[in-house]
């Protein structure tokens, strides 16, 4: 169980830093491009 534990907290860490990291990524990008440019909507998808 204590593994279990360990692993699950790794994971969770993992994805909030890929979340993290993505969400970082997309703003730099509505940044650069002035929000005016429908590509944004199509990179979320």
């Amino acid at each position: 169980p204590r593994v279990d534990e360990r692993v699950n907290k790794a994971v969770a860490a993992a994805t909030k830093a890929a979340t993290a990291a993505r969400v970082a990524a997309v703003k730099a990008v509505q940044k650069r491009l002035h929000k005016d440019v429908p590509l944004v909507d199509s990179l979320n998808t």
